[in-house]
């Protein structure tokens, strides 16, 4: 396939975003958000990729148009800033609701990055439902700052097999759960959870991009 390349430039960020086509010229289930500056802050950005899945394309469009604006409101009024776990936590659940009408049967998994600025220091931010992923370059390494959410993952398994309601359905059902987190999939919500991964950590010079991948 082919891919669409656009970026969004400021004086601290460059952000780019690849979308890629099919063998047919289709572009595949994914979205992408992305704000520069962020909060009205010109050193903070956000920046999110979301991956739908089982004919999830609206789900994922309708999720990156969502996601931002509350991160945003939760952020504000937090009025600190610092409980950045709840604000993201609480932006996906509203996302995840926000979603019930046009994703019954479907979804899109994510991955957010924010970057912003405390002090003189920058912090990077990240949350992840599912399989797509955060990834940091650290000098010559690429490090995943994100956490595949899938029943392959031993903490995931375990949290399905105490759930009666996935354990009691059908060989099918269970089949359609290749993601154990995801925004949107209501049909499956009482184990298909949207509360992401968080993770936060603090930037230093060797830190060259920040990326999100699908899965």
């Amino acid at each position: 396939g082919s891919s669409e390349m656009s970026s969004e430039n400021s004086r601290y960020f460059q952000v780019s975003i690849a979308h890629k086509h099919d063998s047919n010229g289709r572009m595949e289930q994914n979205a992408s958000a992305v704000a520069v500056p962020f909060l009205n802050e010109a050193s903070t950005c956000c920046f999110s990729l979301l991956e739908g899945h089982r004919d999830g394309l609206e789900a994922s469009r309708a999720a990156s148009v969502h996601l931002h604006k509350f991160l945003e409101k939760e952020i504000g009024s937090d009025g600190s800033g610092w409980n950045m776990k709840g604000c993201f936590e609480n932006a996906f659940s509203l996302t995840d609701e926000a979603l019930k009408t046009i994703a019954v049967d479907r979804g899109a998994t994510v991955a957010s990055c924010l970057i912003r600025k405390y002090d003189d220091q920058m912090y990077l931010h990240t949350a992840n439902v599912g399989c797509t992923r955060a990834i940091l370059c650290r000098g010559p390494k690429a490090i995943c700052i994100s956490e595949d959410h899938s029943p392959l993952n031993s903490a995931e398994h375990h949290r399905l097999a105490d759930c009666p309601s996935y354990t009691d359905s059908s060989a099918r059902t269970r089949q359609l759960v290749r993601s154990t987190r995801a925004l949107g999939d209501h049909l499956l919500k009482d184990w298909v959870i949207s509360r992401p991964h968080y993770c936060s950590l603090e930037l230093c010079p060797a830190d060259s991009a920040v990326a999100c991948v699908t899965g």
